[in-house]
Parts: structure tokens; C-alpha cells; sequence
């Protein structure tokens, strides 16, 4: 008996070392894999910062160009009513050509039908 109660301490000791280890062990696979993590989060937070400056440059041309065609539209916009306007006065002296030729050609059937 006695020389297996000396023996446990050292089993127990055995136990306790390799618990120890395992527990180191484990924590340096941990923080290891946590270091990964955390390079290859660096690494996407890195990509994503640089997508989104290269979206703000994108937005700032867009919103250049947005404001160019706003410009073209309101020139197109006055250059239409002037059209418009034009239009109007022309179709207002086709009405009165229009009414002159009504009666002249009235005339010339009267003047026609009393000889």
C-alpha cells in the first residue's frame, strides 16, 4: 500500500500537469486563431474603408454629373416654351390667313354666281 499512496500524488501531479497543458494549449491555439480573426477582420475592414472612399468619389461625380443634366433640362425647358410661344403666334396667323382665304373665296362665289 504504501507504495501505491506514493503513487498517487504522482498520477495526481501527472493529471494536473496535463490538464495545465491542455489548458495552455488550448489558450495559445485560441488566442492564435483569434490573431487570424483579427488580421483577416483588419484585412475587410481595410477593403470595405477603401470601397466605401471609392463609392463617396463615385457619388461626388454622379452628383456633379446629376447636376450638369438638371441645367440641360431647364435649357431645354426655356428653349421649348420659346418654341411653344413661337408656335402659338404662328398658329394664331394661320387662323387669320386661314379666315382671309374663307372670304375671298367667298367673294370670288358671289362675284361668280351674280354674273
Amino acid at each position: 500500500m504504501n507504495l501505491k499512496a506514493e503513487q498517487l500524488p504522482e498520477t495526481e501531479l501527472d493529471h494536473i500537469r496535463d490538464t495545465l497543458t491542455g489548458i495552455v494549449s488550448y489558450a495559445s491555439k485560441s488566442r492564435s486563431e483569434s490573431h487570424k480573426r483579427f488580421d483577416f477582420q483588419d484585412k475587410e475592414i481595410a477593403a470595405l474603408r477603401a470601397e466605401n472612399a471609392e463609392i463617396k468619389t463615385e457619388l461626388k461625380v454622379l452628383g456633379a454629373e446629376v447636376t450638369e443634366v438638371k441645367a440641360e433640362v431647364k435649357a431645354l425647358n426655356t428653349r421649348f416654351d420659346k418654341l411653344e410661344a413661337r408656335f402659338d403666334k404662328l398658329e394664331a396667323r394661320f387662323d387669320k390667313l386661314e379666315a382671309r382665304f374663307d372670304s375671298l373665296e367667298l367673294l370670288i362665289r358671289q362675284s361668280i354666281s351674280s354674273n
